[in-house]
């Protein structure tokens, strides 16, 4: 489910609902391009998204956040439930 991160070729450590880890901003940057390609090349699916739009919040691109969340739940409404964490303006 989650090759693209296995194209990366980094440690990639599992986040939780109730955790945060500091990552390097250059290692969130290099999985949400990964992520990008294979949405590119697969299709849609919620989890990519869902985990794009959280590592986008990290880097502060709250837009870019929103806009993957929403293609997220509108492709499985049933996601709503894995998200976690409020905007803040």
């Amino acid at each position: 489910m989650f090759a693209y991160l296995r194209k990366l070729n980094v440690l990639c450590i599992c986040i939780t609902k109730t955790k945060t880890f500091n990552m390097d901003k250059d290692i969130i940057r290099a999985m949400i391009e990964a992520m990008t390609k294979e949405l590119d090349n697969e299709g849609p699916n919620a989890n990519i998204l869902k985990e794009r739009g959280r590592l986008k919040m990290l880097l502060g691109d709250k837009k870019g956040a929103m806009d993957d969340l929403r293609k997220a739940i509108a492709l499985d409404p049933t996601i709503i439930d894995t998200i976690s964490g409020e905007f803040r303006k």
